[in-house]
C-alpha cells in the first residue's frame, strides 16, 4: 500500500487516473479515503486522482496530537510535496470541506479549485457548544460516544448499508484523534459558526468553489463568500449530510462538468 512518510506522520493514500488536472479527495471527521468509492471511478477516467487518508484516521498513522485543521493541511501539502503536484482541485466533504477551504486560504499557490460538499462550516451559533459536549462524551465513553448523534446527519435518503458503514467506520477511530478535532475545528476555526468573520474568511479562497449543501437553505449564504465568476453552490434537497454517496450520478455528473471549465 502506498503511504507518504511526513515528519512525524505517514499517511496511507490512492492514485489513480490520469490527467493534466490532479484531484485530492479529503474525507471527513471519522471517515476515510473509502468514502470516495463511488466517486473516484468516474473521476479517475480523466484526471489524476489521490484519496487520502487523514492522520488519525484509516491506514494512516495516530500521533498523540495535531489534529487542528492547521495540522491536517500541513499534512495535505507534505503529500503534494511527496508525490510532486504543485496544484491541485481539492474536494472535501464535512471536516474535509473544512480542510480543502483552509488549504485555499492558507496555500492558495497550491489549489486550482475547491470542492466542498456539505462542508463543515457555517453553523448555528448553538452548534460549538453541542461540539463541546460530544467531546466531553467521547473522553469518558470513547468513539461510540459519537454514534447516536450520526442520526441527525442522515434522511429518509440515506439507505440502511450506509448508516451502518458510517457508524461502523467511526468506531475505528480512536477515541483522542475524534475529540481532539471537534474542540479544535468545532470551538476555535474562524468559519465554524455562521457570521460576518466567517464570511470574510471564507472570501480569502482566491480560487473557483464548487459547493454542495444537503440543506439548500445553505447555499445562499455560501454564495456570499465567492470571489470568482465560475463558482457556485448547489442544494440536494432530502439528502443527507454523505450526498455524494446518496446520489453519486448526479454528484459525479455536476462535478466533472464544472471541473470542464477550470484550468
Amino acid at each position: 500500500m502506498p503511504f507518504a512518510d511526513l515528519d512525524e506522520v505517514k499517511l496511507f493514500y490512492s492514485d489513480d487516473g490520469a490527467g493534466e488536472t490532479a484531484l485530492l479527495l479529503v474525507h471527513g471527521l471519522g471517515a476515510d479515503s473509502h468514502d470516495w468509492i463511488f466517486t473516484i471511478p468516474a473521476l479517475s477516467a480523466s484526471h489524476r486522482v489521490v484519496a487520502v487518508d487523514l492522520r488519525g484516521h484509516g491506514h494512516s498513522t495516530t500521533p498523540a496530537s495535531g489534529y487542528a485543521v492547521d495540522d491536517y493541511v500541513a499534512d495535505l501539502v507534505g503529500l503534494l510535496d511527496h508525490l510532486g503536484i504543485e496544484r491541485v482541485v481539492a474536494v472535501g466533504h464535512s471536516l474535509g470541506g473544512t480542510i480543502v477551504a483552509h488549504l485555499a486560504v492558507e496555500h492558495p499557490g497550491r489549489v486550482l479549485g475547491v470542492v466542498e460538499v456539505d462542508p463543515a462550516y457555517g453553523y448555528d451559533a448553538a452548534w460549538p457548544a453541542a461540539f463541546q459536549q460530544v467531546a466531553d462524551a467521547i473522553d469518558e465513553q470513547g468513539a461510540a460516544a459519537t454514534v447516536p448523534g450520526l442520526a441527525a446527519f442522515w434522511t429518509d435518503e440515506t439507505p440502511p448499508a450506509l448508516r451502518c458503514w458510517h457508524a461502523r467506520k467511526t468506531l475505528t477511530v480512536p477515541a483522542h484523534v475524534l475529540a481532539d478535532s471537534m474542540r479544535e475545528w468545532g470551538l476555535r476555526h474562524p468559519a465554524t459558526v455562521l457570521n460576518e468573520d466567517a464570511r470574510l474568511w471564507l472570501t480569502r479562497r482566491n480560487a473557483p468553489v464548487l459547493a454542495f449543501y444537503a440543506d439548500p437553505t445553505r447555499t445562499a449564504w455560501e454564495e456570499k463568500t465567492f470571489t470568482t465568476t465560475n463558482s457556485s453552490a448547489i442544494g440536494y434537497p432530502g439528502a443527507g449530510h454523505w450526498l455524494h454517496q446518496e446520489r453519486p450520478e448526479a454528484f459525479n455528473e455536476h462535478l466533472t462538468t464544472w471541473l470542464d471549465n477550470i484550468h
